[in-house]
């Protein structure tokens, strides 16, 4: 007779999976008049100003919060220009 090797389980390791990164998404200042449009520490007009981005700049666009009303809205976006992380009117930027 031979003996039955006994079936020893392992326990399963899972190993968690990083989720993706989200995609870079771009936008661009759009003014009405072509003059720049200031990126703000915060949301709001009175906040200090961090830089002024030309007409047409490209922006990374990393979202959307509320802040005080500037042109009919009280969106802002929070963009990212030449590596300073701030906030616009989002009015005047356009996803691309």
């Amino acid at each position: 007779d031979k003996e039955e090797t006994p079936v020893v389980s392992a326990p399963v390791v899972t190993t968690p999976v990083k989720p993706a990164e989200p995609a870079i998404k771009y936008c661009r200042v759009k003014t009405i008049t072509g003059k720049p449009l200031t990126l703000r520490k915060s949301a709001s007009t009175k906040a200090t100003p961090l830089a002024n981005m030309p007409n047409n700049s490209t922006l990374i666009y990393k979202g959307e919060v509320k802040g005080t009303w500037v042109y009919g809205s009280n969106k802002w976006a929070c963009v990212v220009y030449k590596g300073k992380t701030g906030y616009c009117t989002a009015t005047r930027v356009k996803k691309i």
